[in-house]
C-alpha cells in the first residue's frame, strides 16, 4: 500500500531505484515499513485499547506494538539493512538509546511528525539530504533541531 501510494505520488522516484543506490532503496523501504507500522498500530489500538501485537518485544508501550522489534535493532553502517525505523522515529517519542540504556542503539530525540508531513516532505526528493531539509523547512516541529542527528543514524549509502 505504501509503495503503491508513493509510486502514484512520485513515479520518477522508482525509475531504476536499485541502480540509483542503496540509500534510495533504504528511503523507499523505510517509508513503507513506517506506514505499515503506524497504520497497523493505530487501527488496532482504535479497535482494542488493550491491543498487544504478536511477536512484540515487551509488555510496555510502545514495545508491545506491531513491528516494535524495529526499535530494538542495531543499525550498523555497512549492514545493507534497508528497513530502518526512521519514519517511526520521526513520529514516536521513544528514544531507543535511552530506553534500552545501550549506546549501540540510535539516538532518537525527534518526535511529533505525522505520516502526512513525512510524505509531503518525501515527495520529489532524490536523497536523504533533501528529505531532511524539506522536513525541517516545511513543518514546524519543536524537535526539528534533532532531525539531522536522526538522519545521520540511518541515512547513509550502505552499499558494499
Amino acid at each position: 500500500m505504501a509503495h503503491a501510494s508513493h509510486y502514484r505520488m512520485d513515479r520518477d522516484f522508482f525509475i531504476n531505484i536499485r541502480a540509483a543506490g542503496c540509500t534510495l532503496q533504504t528511503m523507499a523501504e523505510s517509508w513503507a515499513i513506517g506506514v505499515e507500522t503506524e497504520v497497523t498500530n493505530n487501527r488496532y489500538r482504535e479497535l482494542n485499547s488493550n491491543y498487544r501485537a504478536t511477536g512484540s518485544i515487551g509488555n510496555n508501550f510502545p514495545l508491545n506494538l506491531y513491528k516494535s522489534d524495529k526499535q530494538n535493532r542495531e543499525i550498523k553502517h555497512g549492514s545493507n539493512y534497508e528497513y530502518t525505523p526512521i519514519v517511526i522515529d520521526l513520529i514516536d517519542d521513544f528514544n531507543q538509546r535511552v530506553e534500552f540504556n545501550n549506546p549501540a542503539r540510535p539516538v532518537d530525540r525527534v518526535k511529533g511528525y505525522t505520516l502526512k508531513q513525512i510524505q509531503s516532505s518525501l515527495h520529489g526528493t532524490r536523497g536523504p539530504h533533501s528529505w531532511k531539509q524539506r522536513l525541517k523547512s516545511q513543518h514546524n516541529n519543536p524537535t526539528e533541531g534533532y532531525v539531522d542527528e536522526l538522519f545521520n543514524e540511518y541515512m547513509y549509502d550502505n552499499c558494499r
